[in-house]
């Protein structure tokens, strides 16, 4: 999100709207049916701050160490209710501070960080929107439930609907995907 002399935030941001909504048209779907997910990681708080003044309100980050400070000092600033996406994987042992910071989980990816993000959603008093990471690829260096071979193995294919159906019943976290 950093700014070229060329072509300011506010430009860019317009720019991505527009491409959106074009989208939309062609493919006969509201453009308001969209979430637009500002990508902020690596970001100062003051161009996150540049953003909501040009009316973004969701954001995403991947490392709950930069995030935790950045979050605080935007919110304290912020003229508009903010959403919060983890884009990154979740560490089990930094769960509780990435419940604490965000409305979305975007990688929920075992039954076992969702068993956890769960409990310290219900200790906070809170509900969070996760979605499921799956890995269909079968790439070791990336994270999810690895399902590689679900069309052709039904014992994978159960496995995985099964954790789907463990992890969708728990309760403060709202499966989305």
């Amino acid at each position: 999100m950093t700014t070229s002399t060329a072509e300011t935030l506010a430009d860019r941001l317009a720019e991505v709207r527009k491409s959106i909504a074009a989208a939309c048209e062609r493919a006969g779907r509201s453009a308001t049916s969209v979430t637009l997910v500002a990508v902020s990681k690596t970001q100062p708080a003051a161009t996150v701050l540049e953003a909501v003044a040009d009316g973004q309100v969701d954001f995403g980050e991947n490392r709950i160490e930069e995030a935790a400070a950045k979050i605080a000092t935007v919110e304290a600033q912020a003229s508009a209710a903010l959403t919060w996406h983890m884009l990154g994987h979740i560490q089990s042992r930094k769960a509780q501070d990435v419940i604490a910071r965000f409305d979305w989980l975007h990688s929920l990816d075992t039954p076992k960080l969702a068993e956890r993000c769960s409990h310290f959603a219900i200790e906070s008093q809170r509900e969070v929107n996760a979605l499921l990471e799956i890995n269909i690829s079968g790439e070791a260096s990336k994270s999810g439930f690895q399902v590689s071979g679900w069309q052709h193995d039904s014992h994978q294919r159960e496995s995985l609907w099964n954790d789907i159906r463990r992890i969708i019943k728990l309760p403060g976290c709202i499966s989305r995907g």
